[in-house]
C-alpha cells in the first residue's frame, strides 16, 4: 500500500495548505446511524475499522469445531466476504479516518462538540483500542511486530508469484502497513507536544 503524497504530508507535518482538503465527516465518535440523511461521522469509519479487524480475527478461529464457527456471530459475513474485501475496507477506513482527523486537528475553523483537546483525547483513545485489537490479530496469526519493525515491515520473498504464500504475505504487508500508519499518527500527531 502506497500512501498518497497529500496524506503523507499530513502525517509528517509538512505544513500543507489545509484549505484544499474537504472535511467529509463530523468530528464525533457516535455510533453509526442507519438513517440515510444523518451526517457521517468518524465513528462510522472507526466502526468499519473495528468490524474489519473483527472479521480477520474470526477467520483465524481454526481451533473451533465447524459447527461452533458456523453458529458464531458474523459467521455468514465471514463466509460471504472475501479476505481481500475485508482488507480493502480496513485500508480505506483507516486512511480516511487518519486524514480527516488530521484535518480536524490542524484546521482552526473546525467547530468541535466540546473542545479540540477533548477531540484529541477521544481520537487517541479510540485508535489505541484499535491498535490493541489488530495486535491481538497479529498475535493469533504469528506475526512478530518487533521483528517486522526491525526489517522495515518486509516479508521474505515467496517461492512463486502465484503461490498462496505470496497472497498471504501481501495481505500481511497491508495489515502491517495499516498498523504502522495508525501508530505513526498516534505518536507524531496525537501524543507529540505540539499536537
Amino acid at each position: 500500500m502506497t500512501l498518497p503524497m497529500d496524506q503523507a504530508c499530513l502525517l509528517t507535518s509538512c505544513s500543507p495548505d489545509l484549505t484544499q482538503f474537504p472535511l467529509l465527516m463530523h468530528p464525533s465518535f457516535s455510533s453509526p446511524s442507519i438513517e440515510c440523511d444523518s451526517v457521517p461521522c468518524l465513528g462510522t469509519l472507526l466502526s468499519c475499522c473495528n468490524y474489519a479487524v473483527g472479521l480477520l480475527i474470526a477467520r483465524t478461529d481454526t481451533g473451533k469445531s465447524p459447527r461452533r464457527v458456523a453458529e458464531s456471530p458474523g459467521a455468514a459475513s465471514r463466509q460471504l466476504m472475501p479476505r481481500q474485501c475485508i482488507l480493502l475496507m480496513l485500508e480505506n477506513a483507516v486512511l480516511l479516518l487518519v486524514s480527516q482527523s488530521s484535518l480536524f486537528i490542524q484546521r482552526p475553523s473546525v467547530d468541535f462538540d466540546s473542545s479540540k483537546q477533548a477531540f484529541v483525547r477521544d481520537v487517541t483513545s479510540e485508535l489505541e483500542t484499535f491498535v490493541t485489537s489488530i495486535t491481538r490479530y497479529f498475535h493469533r496469526t504469528g506475526v512478530n511486530l518487533h521483528s517486522q519493525a526491525e526489517t522495515g515491515s518486509k516479508v521474505d520473498t515467496p517461492s512463486g508469484p502465484g503461490s498462496s504464500s505470496s497472497k498471504s504475505q501481501a495481505s500481511s504487508n497491508l495489515e502491517l502497513t495499516v498498523y504502522h500508519i495508525v501508530e505513526m499518527f498516534l505518536n507524531r500527531c496525537l501524543k507529540s507536544p505540539h499536537s
